[in-house]
């Protein structure tokens, strides 16, 4: 937190992992609440897990666990975890049929006209999509 009504001391320094272990060794805080820093907080919290900081200095992840953020990180094990839960999600079929209708838009716009770009992007989309 950025507030001084809230917080004790206020640190502007980089967001690394170095920086964080030399502020978690000074104060030594029981818990790290991760989720309010966004994305950036949460890659933090991995960062620091994976450097074994946070076993190292006692330190316990609050609201988010390691392996929420992995599965929140990892599109395999958020599909599986969203079939689990039965939570909809969007099926990779119908993402490529939006595709494929770019790329038959693309070629369209390409043939009535002269841009060598979109010819380059409609190649580069069938790359992508390995037709």
């Amino acid at each position: 937190m950025t507030d001084e009504e809230f917080s004790d001391v206020l640190y502007f320094e980089p967001l690394t992992v170095e920086s964080l272990t030399n502020i978690i060794e000074k104060e030594k805080p029981d818990g790290l609440l991760a989720s309010l820093g966004g994305q950036t907080g949460l890659n933090l919290a991995m960062e620091l897990h994976e450097a074994g900081v946070l076993e190292k200095y006692g330190v316990q992840l609050l609201g988010t666990s390691i392996e929420s953020i992995r599965k929140g990180e990892d599109r395999n094990e958020f599909r599986q975890l969203m079939y689990d839960l039965n939570e909809p999600i969007p099926e990779r079929a119908l993402l490529s049929q939006l595709l494929m209708k770019l790329l038959s838009f693309l070629k369209k716009l390409a043939s009535q006209s002269s841009f060598a770009q979109l010819i380059h992007l409609e190649e580069k989309v069938a790359e992508l999509l390995q037709i």
